[in-house]
């Protein structure tokens, strides 16, 4: 399924954005030879990245016959990192903070063999 962008000669603004195989009969538009537009193929490329990665805002190419936009990445910050791991500990806090009041206030006994859902009714009378 190939995209194409109708795009103004002088500014390159996009006009329109369409489905090659639904448009046109044969799947390519036509050329719009002397006219104030253009048709382009569209061509979006959005890697994959990883957790210690960030996408950035995308950039646009435009040559002779394609419109393509790319969103570049990035490995993140030492700062960034940081966030997110003080994001992470902040959830990870608020889970286990139920858990360490019942541990602490003996409402665990040593040995004690509870169901998951004695250990819920448990932890939830400490949230």
């Amino acid at each position: 399924m190939a995209k194409y962008v109708l795009v103004e000669e002088k500014t390159d603004v996009i006009l329109k954005t369409v489905d090659g195989n639904k448009e046109f009969r044969t799947g390519k538009p036509p050329v719009f030879d002397g006219k104030p537009f253009r048709w382009l193929e569209y061509i979006e490329v959005i890697p994959s990245h990883e957790a210690s990665q960030i996408t950035e805002a995308s950039v646009i190419t435009i040559t002779d016959t394609q419109y393509t936009k790319t969103w570049p990445v990035r490995d993140k910050t030492k700062e960034e990192l940081d966030a997110d791991k003080e994001g992470e500990a902040g959830v990870k806090v608020a889970e286990w903070k139920a858990l360490i009041n019942a541990l602490n206030d003996g409402s665990f006994i040593i040995g004690q063999n509870l169901t998951d859902a004695q250990l819920k009714t448990i932890i939830k009378e400490h949230l």
